[in-house]
């Protein structure tokens, strides 16, 4: 039975060198970022909107950059964070502030959320995050030091810090 959520994305293949991404997007922006070996509804897969050519031109572009260990920004591109609670939305949007070669801790994210002391709700939001990478939830460390959950597992992340520049 097909999901009619996913009747207004569109689904979008990108060999970003570590293996096959996809891009989920959508009207009010992206929506979804599936990794290598994510499990993608097959049935729901479907060709770019007409006039979507740039956009997922400069997201490709952005994405190799990015693997290429460029110092990029997603900030340009919109997400579409409509499937989030007001708190999740918050720390996801201060945690795609952080810049690029930078850290922040649970803590840190929770005080610019507005909810100072809840660094493990902060887990939990950063922990639902749909868009790595785009949102770079692989930026947010715990205070006591080590690498800290991430929802690809610890050598993913390790990994993409390592592209920053920051080893763990």
């Amino acid at each position: 039975m097909k999901n009619k959520f996913y009747d207004n994305l569109r689904f979008y293949a990108i060999d970003a060198g570590p293996g096959d991404f996809i891009l989920l997007y959508g009207p009010k922006g992206l929506y979804r970022l599936l990794f290598p070996g994510d499990a993608v509804p097959r049935d729901t897969y479907s060709l770019p909107y007409e006039n979507d050519e740039d956009l997922l031109f400069d997201f490709k572009q952005t994405l190799h950059g990015f693997f290429n260990g460029k110092k990029v920004s997603f900030l340009d591109f919109e997400c579409n964070l409509s499937w989030a609670s007001d708190f999740t939305a918050r720390v996801l949007n201060e945690v795609r502030l952080i810049p690029w070669g930078e850290t922040r801790t649970y803590g840190e994210i929770a005080a610019k959320a507005g909810r100072p002391g809840a660094a493990r709700a902060v887990g939990g939001a950063v922990g639902s995050n749909l868009l790595p990478i785009i949102i770079p939830c692989h930026r947010v460390l715990p205070a006591g030091g080590g690498i800290g959950g991430f929802g690809h597992g610890a050598e993913w992340k390790r990994k993409l810090l390592k592209l920053e520049g920051i080893e763990i």
